[in-house]
């Protein structure tokens, strides 16, 4: 049976939460508690599927009881639940914190949610998959400058500056980010000269995730891996990330989605590379391993949030219902669409198909700038490169 633990210091709100879900899913056991030390001695004493800790218990801060519960029961899903969604707040709990929730979303929404991340969980957690990882060798960890970078921007006195000289300390990064940032994939109209300048103009978490996929890229090339394949998918991942975060602004998506959504992008395609590095290819496993789950694995090892693994997860599939509200999912999905079905942009035809298809997740003026920006990417690049991207 699924456990669901409510942490809520407000008595009412908690116990209508606990009413409604226990409504939705009534074969669900859902209990709640007032403060963050009950919650954990709960836990110890049971096993809890998924935690949603309201932001502002009296007891406790939120990320300090997530991170009590992570050690304490790892294998527990964890949520925060806001009704004030703070950037802030959201940098502070990323490794801790599976899913952010805003508390002012319909409660089936919620539960939606904690289906979705109990999903990503069975499926990240399968036998096959665990086993395939193990046979694995030259992963990499989580980049520390990335690590540094998350922690500077999640105090108070965190700023563009900080970053700026975090990453010039690294002449080679700085090199690549400025080759990154002034491709045509972020149609600058001017040529951007210092670190300092490209975080002013692109935003501090735009060149955070650049810097962490250019980090990741470069460990998988000084890995004896092909090289020229490894640049191949690199080039084509910045490309996607560009392109996601151009979708997720015409979506209008809040910041933190904006965020995700290009991390999502930019690593959506990291699975083929945990593929390459593996002692030998399992081709006999049944049923096979999916490279983009492969990806996801890693992804979920480095505590990225779970809308970003996900997304990564599921890119070529698609939400496995309508209702899924994980904007970032529908974004690289109809990013990863477009790729494989729109093969002549300039056939109406096409569009028209990947339109109507596209409308399952956004309105029509939403994926008519999605198209418009996907067409001027692709018209920018060799007549050979679009067939290129769809192979990768």
């Amino acid at each position: 049976m699924t456990s669901i633990l409510l942490a809520d210091s407000d008595s009412v709100s908690r116990t209508n939460l606990v009413n409604s879900i226990q409504k939705l899913r009534p074969q669900w056991q859902v209990a709640g508690c007032a403060e963050g030390a009950q919650a954990l001695l709960h836990i110890g004493q049971n096993s809890v599927d998924c935690l949603i800790c309201d932001s502002t218990l009296s007891d406790t801060k939120a990320t300090d009881l997530l991170t009590s519960v992570q050690k304490l029961a790892p294998q527990t899903i964890r949520f925060i639940a806001c009704a004030d969604v703070n950037h802030e707040m959201v940098l502070q709990s990323t490794s801790v914190n599976h899913r952010f929730i805003d508390r002012r979303v319909e409660d089936v929404v919620l539960v939606e949610a904690i289906e979705n991340s109990l999903l990503l969980s069975n499926t990240l957690n399968s036998e096959i998959l665990r086993n395939y990882i193990n046979g694995t060798t030259k992963l990499p960890a989580l980049p520390s400058i990335y690590q540094k970078m998350m922690n500077m921007l999640a105090t108070p006195s965190g700023c563009l500056t900080g970053v700026s000289k975090l990453i010039e300390t690294d002449v080679g990064l700085s090199a690549t980010i400025l080759n990154v940032v002034n491709s045509a994939y972020y149609g600058l109209s001017q040529n951007i000269a210092s670190i300092a300048q490209c975080v002013s103009l692109l935003g501090v978490h735009m060149v955070k995730n650049i810097t962490l996929t250019t980090h990741v890229f470069a460990h998988f090339e000084e890995s004896g891996l092909d090289v020229a394949r490894v640049k191949q998918i690199n080039e084509h991942s910045m490309r996607t990330g560009a392109l996601a975060n151009h979708f997720a602004r015409a979506s209008r998506a809040h910041k933190r989605v904006v965020d995700q959504v290009q991390i999502a992008g930019m690593l959506g395609s990291i699975g083929e590379l945990v593929h390459m590095c593996s002692e030998e290819f399992r081709v006999d496993v049944d049923p096979p391993v999916e490279v983009e789950e492969l990806g996801a694995y890693l992804l979920r090892s480095w505590h990225m949030p779970d809308p970003v693994i996900e997304a990564v997860a599921r890119q070529k599939k698609g939400p496995t219902h309508v209702s899924n509200d994980n904007q970032v999912l529908h974004i690289l999905h109809g990013l990863r669409f477009l790729e494989s079905n729109l093969i002549d942009v300039l056939d109406e035809r096409q569009i028209d198909a990947c339109k109507e298809y596209l409308l399952q997740w956004t309105n029509e003026n939403i994926v008519d700038q999605w198209i418009e920006a996907y067409t001027d990417v692709c018209l920018l690049e060799p007549s050979d490169s679009h067939i290129r991207h769809n192979a990768a």
